[in-house]
């Protein structure tokens, strides 16, 4: 707890020791090894009052199905997408089960297309709202702990 601002480690568990097997992997290892590293980035739900968001770093799908079998992803309302946008993750499974009121791409110039094309779609598909930072620039979402807006 943070204050009135409460944060659950949602990934990676607690007993997943891979963090380091991954790091040294990175090291000596192919490509698949790098990939694979994402998906032990830290997903938070911060929940403050009436207000939820959940941040999921750069997991992938496999992550993802994982959460919403284990996980009450129920009452967020603002979804940070994760990896830039990457074709492998914010899948149809988590946006079913998040069904948040806005996403929140954060994301500039790259080599690697972000965000994907068959993420946008998913996201219009449940009618999400999407906010990103390569058009946008900062994107501020302020909450009183009973609503919540984007700040001008």
């Amino acid at each position: 707890m943070v204050g009135q601002i409460k944060l659950k480690v949602l990934s990676p568990e607690k007993s997943d020791n891979k963090h380091l097997v991954w790091q040294n992997k990175l090291e000596t290892e192919k490509d698949e090894q790098i990939e694979g590293s994402n998906d032990q980035s830290v997903v938070l739900r911060a929940n403050y009052g009436q207000f939820d968001v959940l941040l999921t770093g750069d997991i992938g799908a496999s992550v993802e199905k994982k959460l919403t079998e284990e996980q009450d992803l129920s009452g967020i309302e603002v979804l940070k997408v994760s990896h830039h946008g990457s074709k492998y993750g914010t899948s149809q499974e988590l946006l079913a089960a998040v069904k948040p009121k806005l996403a929140v791409i954060g994301v500039g110039k790259n080599q690697w297309g972000h965000p994907a094309k068959e993420v946008l779609e998913r996201l219009a598909k449940f009618k999400i709202p999407v906010l990103r930072t390569d058009l946008e620039g900062d994107i501020e979402v302020v909450s009183d702990g009973k609503g919540w807006w984007l700040k001008n």
